[in-house]
């Protein structure tokens, strides 16, 4: 392994130096967020591949009143090399095979990763070959790797992995999250199919163009693996609509009664013992009993709801930069958020 000097000029308390790579949506949400909360954070590069972004200034990007001083980039790796980030922030996809090359280049120039890529919350059931890859390249440069996010990374795994804390057995989680898709980006609205009809919902699903919800079975194997739990099998469903009742109306769709709302998905994952985990996912615009339950069966059994549930956009924005302390100070490698946190071992 090379030895990190970054890593040793961390143990002295300061500012921590990031680079910022997708300025999209969620990227631009995290600039507020650090100008605004996060004063020991200190933006030193931001990159990103599209036209119309690159060469202009990172505030006039994100659509702030001021200029940041901070020109946004489209070559990663000069950008790396001429910032010297203690971490960066990767919020350009959420599948691995899109920002692998990206994670890879990060690691190299020495700097510690967490990215918002859903299927990095636990990339071993995707390509476990790029996985075993980028632990190795991860652990040759003394740096740490992390997907984390709200979901996966925290509501449906972390949080009910944390509320088993006082239970002297588990004998099964079921997590349940109803989100009100009225309150978030036009483009969740249309990737869930709001205003659509039932025809046109399944033409989607066959096509492509609705997905499931990326994340469910990351999740799931990261809630087992926190509790120690030998995965036996595991069932998604197939994505299914929920047909809304009443009209309703947002900021970039009108769905009328009949038509598509959004959308439900589920899953069950088994394990030895007859133990098992259901995970339960509703996000339709209209969504009038908006929350996050968990159902934890053991000894004693715990039951908690959260009205309203949490935010999804801004909960991830805060799950990601919250987690970066904790991340400069881990073990290098890859890591999930589960390895940041007691856990059960294998039973």
């Amino acid at each position: 392994m090379v030895f990190n000097l970054r890593r040793l000029r961390r143990a002295v308390p300061g500012m921590i130096d990031a680079a910022l790579v997708g300025v999209g949506a969620i990227g631009s949400m995290v600039v507020r967020a650090v100008l605004e909360d996060y004063p020991w954070i200190d933006l030193v590069a931001a990159v990103d591949v599209a036209p119309d972004k690159v060469g202009k200034d990172l505030g006039e990007v994100v659509g702030l009143e001021e200029e940041l001083g901070l020109e946004v980039e489209d070559d990663l790796e000069v950008a790396l090399i001429e910032s010297v980030p203690d971490v960066v922030i990767v919020t350009t996809s959420s599948r691995l095979g899109d920002v692998f090359d990206t994670l890879l280049t990060a690691v190299g120039s020495g700097s510690d990763v967490i990215s918002t890529c859903e299927e990095l919350a636990y990339p071993w059931i995707v390509d476990p070959a790029a996985a075993r890859l980028l632990d190795d390249a991860a652990r040759w440069a003394g740096v740490s790797v992390l997907g984390a996010g709200i979901n996966p990374g925290f509501m449906m795994d972390l949080l009910p992995a944390i509320l088993t804390l006082p239970c002297t057995r588990v004998e099964g989680i079921e997590v349940q999250r109803v989100v009100d898709a009225s309150k978030r980006r036009e483009p969740f609205q249309r990737k869930i199919g709001a205003g659509m009809t039932p025809g046109e919902f399944r033409d989607a699903v066959n096509t492509g163009k609705i997905t499931a919800h990326v994340g469910l079975e990351q999740s799931a194997y990261l809630l087992a693996e926190a509790l120690g739990w030998r995965p036996l099998s595991i069932e998604t469903s197939p994505v299914e609509p929920v047909i809304a009742e009443r009209g309703v109306t947002t900021d970039y769709v009108k769905v009328e009664p009949g038509r598509v709302a959004g959308v439900r998905q589920t899953l069950r994952l088994e394990s030895d013992g007859g133990r098992r985990i259901d995970l339960i996912l509703e996000a339709y615009v209209g969504a009038e009993d908006e929350r996050d339950e968990f159902i934890v069966r053991g000894r004693p059994p715990v039951h908690a709801t959260i009205r309203p549930g949490v935010q999804g956009d801004w909960g991830t924005v805060g799950s990601v930069l919250n987690m970066i302390p904790t991340l400069l100070g881990a073990d290098a490698g890859l890591l999930t958020v589960v390895d940041l946190i007691p856990r059960r071992p294998l039973s």
